[in-house]
């Protein structure tokens, strides 16, 4: 009790220096020993989630309308995964997805049959999660194991879990309330600046990290987030984002080169979005890398002038972002210059020189040296910063 009244009498400038410092997990625990705690140790929401499931949403409802919390949102974070049938073509078989200790019915007969596919992908998972603990330590390595392959779920019940996420997920698709959650919530964030699209919310097994808009509509469908957050945005008038952020995060996926071909909502959607006052950053992702060594007049997306359409209509626009998928490992540093196209042809370099951009990133992109060198001296004097990685330089 006496160091609980010496904790309530320090000055509140220091208390809240010392919850900056603390995970939310063990805020949330100051949060459970007093009232005083409670009033004074606040969680930090700066940042909710979305995606095709009800706790998300549930939550996600639960923040706009908390009279606190709603006005330390900052950024949405659209999950744009989806959780996929289990494919039954490769029959049932006995065992699980582990035949260590970490499943307990890993070969047990007498607990029924189990998708041989849902096994291997699993399995699959798990030996991806592994091979990134590579360059940790003896001692990470087995905190990051204890912490998550030892409590995994054995097979059947995790079939059975990952089953009723599936079921759930395709309710929220059937009815749109994830959508809904969504409209709700960019009204009731006052402070809301960033909205993020991304396939990797999770990242993969044991190292958490925190497929597109194609031209016909069933399969527009297998990607709702970046149609619906770019609809709502749109439709929005009163939101004031300054961030957009559409990223791959180094996964092969992103929007699909058909936004920027013939006329569609998207595309409208996104330039009604980058063209209000205040909208300063925009990160694309594009799927672009099975053009790898195609014909050359697949690459008139490019060309058309509507990235660079889009880009010119964001006046205030001072960070940008061009990321794709374009093939760069140790296979394939180069690529051939049936695939080149000029980096003026996919940036408003002319609107750009004499803008306000302060930072420009490219990356996995083809190029040439001279087009590279060309381009970047053509960039405005108010540059800050040029991020260039994993490009592909084009032989001739």
């Amino acid at each position: 009790m006496a160091t609980s009244i010496a904790l309530q009498a320090l000055p509140s400038e220091l208390i809240g220096a010392i919850c900056r410092l603390l995970p939310n997990c063990d805020i949330k625990s100051l949060r459970l020993t007093c009232r005083y705690w409670r009033q004074n140790s606040l969680l930090r929401v700066d940042r909710v989630f979305i995606s095709a499931n009800p706790r998300n949403v549930e939550v996600l409802f639960a923040v706009a309308n908390h009279d606190i919390f709603r006005h330390c949102v900052k950024e949405i974070m659209w999950d744009d995964a989806v959780l996929e049938l289990v494919s039954s073509k490769e029959g049932d078989g006995p065992c699980g997805y582990s035949s260590y200790e970490t499943d307990r019915d890993a070969d047990s007969e007498e607990k029924g049959r189990i998708s041989r596919h849902f096994v291997r992908l699993c399995r699959d998972s798990m030996f991806d999660g592994t091979l990134r603990l590579r360059d940790k330590t003896k001692e990470e390595r087995e905190k990051y194991m204890k912490g998550q392959m030892n409590d995994l779920l054995p097979s059947r019940e995790s079939l059975a879990y990952y089953s009723r996420l599936l079921q759930e997920q395709s309710d929220i698709l059937e009815s749109g309330d994830d959508e809904a959650a969504l409209r709700y919530a960019v009204q009731r964030f006052p402070r809301l600046t960033k909205i993020t699209v991304t396939p990797a919310t999770h990242g993969v097994l044991i190292t958490p990290l925190y497929e597109t808009p194609m031209e016909t509509e069933d399969e527009k469908s297998q990607w709702r987030g970046f149609r619906i957050v770019t609809r709502v945005l749109a439709q929005a008038e009163n939101c004031q984002i300054s961030e957009l952020v559409l990223d791959n995060n180094k996964l092969p996926t992103g929007l699909n080169h058909f936004v920027f071909e013939e006329p569609n909502e998207e595309y409208d959607d996104l330039c009604r979005i980058v063209q209000r006052p205040g909208f300063r950053r925009i990160v694309l992702s594009l799927l672009v890398g099975y053009f790898f060594d195609c014909d050359a007049e697949d690459w008139d997306f490019y060309r058309n002038g509507r990235i660079s359409n889009l880009l010119a209509k964001a006046p205030d626009l001072q960070e940008v972002v061009l990321q794709t998928d374009y093939p760069v490992d140790a296979t394939s540093w180069s690529g051939k210059m049936k695939d080149f196209v000029s980096l003026t042809n996919i940036f408003p370099i002319g609107k750009w020189s004499d803008g306000i951009l302060t930072h420009f990133r490219l990356s996995e992109m083809q190029v040439t040296q001279d087009d590279l060198i060309c381009f970047s001296s053509k960039l405005s004097s108010t540059l800050q910063s040029i991020e260039l990685s994993f490009l592909s330089g084009l032989n001739g």
